[in-house]
């Protein structure tokens, strides 16, 4: 099993050696008690390998989030659009511009003007509103594109 595979999202790669030592308890009794359920010991067992295995690609991973993070936020106040630096997230969220009335107004135009595609945060309740989410999935090339594309746009700088 690849350490790519053995990972699973409910459980931080942070978890302190005492938990660690818990959840392996736990395991073992989850296993003797349900010998006959595949499925349960084979998720269990790559709960622990993700926890307990090479640690060495969180450090990497963080740090690539950190960079395209930096890359966007950085890059989009320089243009004018202010965010806050979200911390241990792969997704940012931002207030949509002045001038447009709703977030799913603010995506359409968004993609028209640039082919930049945002999610609107109306996608996320009411309390989205306003917003849109942004995901960190892009290299820091393709990051500085984007932002040169909405920059180009003029869409901040528009009275709608």
């Amino acid at each position: 099993m690849s350490q790519h595979d053995a990972f699973h999202p409910d459980l931080s790669t942070s978890v302190p050696e005492a938990q660690r030592r818990s959840l392996r308890t736990r395991l073992h009794h989850v296993r003797a008690a349900d010998l006959d359920n595949k499925t349960a010991q084979t998720e269990g067992m790559r709960r622990l390998a993700a926890i307990s295995g090479d640690q060495s690609c969180v450090a990497s991973t963080r740090a690539a989030y950190e960079r395209r993070r930096d890359c966007l936020c950085d890059g989009l106040a320089s243009i004018g659009w202010k965010m806050e630096k979200p911390e241990g997230t792969m997704f940012v969220w931002a207030p949509i511009p002045a001038g447009f009335s709703d977030s799913m107004e603010f995506v359409k135009t968004l993609f028209e003007k640039t082919g930049v595609l945002v999610t609107p945060g109306s996608a996320f309740g009411p309390s989205g509103e306003g917003h849109v989410r942004m995901a960190l999935v892009q290299d820091e090339d393709a990051i500085a594109l984007a932002v040169q594309r909405i920059d180009a746009s003029g869409i901040l700088k528009s009275e709608q």
